[in-house]
């Protein structure tokens, strides 16, 4: 199991006490995990593969990013889950190229840009994109919208709109924290 595999389980693990119907779920929670990020992985791997498809080359050596929406950073697995208001403007983190803006299997609609030099981003939680494979973006440019996902704040006559995006950075390959590469960070 990989390292990011672990922190997702860790974290899940440490949201119920242990019973055998929690143990059950959580399974199926981490083979679901375990399925989708394989799938992903590899998917990204094609897209990198398709010839005639250049990786995009920025400005300058040194990528300087920006978190893609404003909002309250939840939690930190292998990306980060930022919460925000429901149809929020989603804005691309750094200059790159759109590899992809699609609906993907039951991930719903994921932007993957690369940013060159080895950086590719992936966001999902969106409800409307903006762009298409191919595009050319600046950082900051607008991109997609997120999800407008009510959610129950306690009283039943009140809803909260609130949506969560999941935004991760992979360096040549790798997870890295994408915290980390914010700018002035």
């Amino acid at each position: 199991m990989d390292d990011t595999l672990q922190s997702a389980v860790s974290y899940l693990e440490k949201l119920s006490p242990h019973n055998a119907n929690n143990d059950k779920e959580l399974n199926l929670i981490i083979r679901e995990l375990e399925s989708q990020t394989a799938s992903l992985n590899g998917f990204i791997t094609q897209l990198l593969q398709i010839p005639n498809q250049p990786s995009f080359s920025p400005k300058d050596n040194e990528a300087n990013f920006i978190l893609p929406v404003a909002g309250v950073i939840k939690q930190d697995m292998r990306g980060v889950f930022i919460e925000t208001n429901g149809k929020s403007l989603v804005s691309a983190p750094a200059d790159g190229r759109i590899l992809f803006a699609d609906d993907y299997k039951k991930l719903g609609y994921i932007v993957i840009t690369d940013h060159g030099n080895g950086y590719i981003s992936v966001m999902r939680g969106l409800s409307k994109l903006l762009i298409s494979n191919g595009d050319i973006v600046l950082q900051g440019d607008p991109i997609a919208l997120t999800k407008n996902s009510p959610q129950s704040t306690g009283n039943t006559k009140e809803k909260s709109n609130k949506a969560m995006l999941y935004y991760e950075l992979r360096y040549n390959g790798k997870t890295v924290n994408p915290i980390e590469h914010l700018s002035g960070h």
